[in-house]
């Protein structure tokens, strides 16, 4: 169960609009809340996927994830998606 606002306590963020990996801190709080975004606390829609990596988007405030295994605990910021983006998720407004 998701402790509410609990992703505001995240203070070693990574730039949201990077296409970095994402902090250990923020890797930890994706792993105890599962489908949930990290920087706004919403669910996560699948998207794109392959083998090892889904590709996830935040229905509220736009993030992209890539997600590899979790056995390999990469997770990259895809940064902001845009409208075109949001097709692929189902969430195209």
């Amino acid at each position: 169960m998701i402790r509410k606002n609990s992703h505001v306590k995240i203070t070693n963020r990574s730039d949201t609009k990077s296409h970095d990996t994402i902090t250990s801190e923020e890797a930890n709080w994706m792993a105890m809340n599962w489908g949930r975004c990290p920087d706004c606390g919403q669910r996560l829609l699948g998207g794109p996927k392959d083998r090892n990596s889904q590709n996830v988007l935040c229905e509220d405030c736009s993030s992209e994830y890539n997600i590899c295994s979790m056995t390999m605990g990469l997770t990259n910021r895809l940064g902001k998606a845009s409208d075109d983006r949001k097709i692929f998720y189902g969430a195209a407004k």
